[in-house]
């Protein structure tokens, strides 16, 4: 993870943990793609919640970016 995500990571964490308490155990995953401009799309589904992950790496390989929303 870059140092610019991981810190936004700490800041958010609090939320991050309660949106993902409140979502419910993890059911299932699945790779829908690899957008235009190099994010990799996941829809997740939850006990209580559906939602879409998204995914980039930088050119080192680390993870320079995540997006997590809910899906209707």
């Amino acid at each position: 993870m870059t140092d610019m995500l991981a810190e936004a990571t700490r800041e958010q964490a609090p939320k991050i943990k309660a949106d993902l308490e409140k979502a419910g155990l993890l059911q299932d995953h699945l790779f829908k793609g690899v957008t235009s401009e190099g994010w990799d799309v996941y829809d997740v589904t939850f006990e209580n919640e559906k939602m879409e992950w998204r995914f980039v790496l930088a050119d080192d390989g680390r993870m320079s970016g995540a997006w997590i929303r809910p899906l209707p």
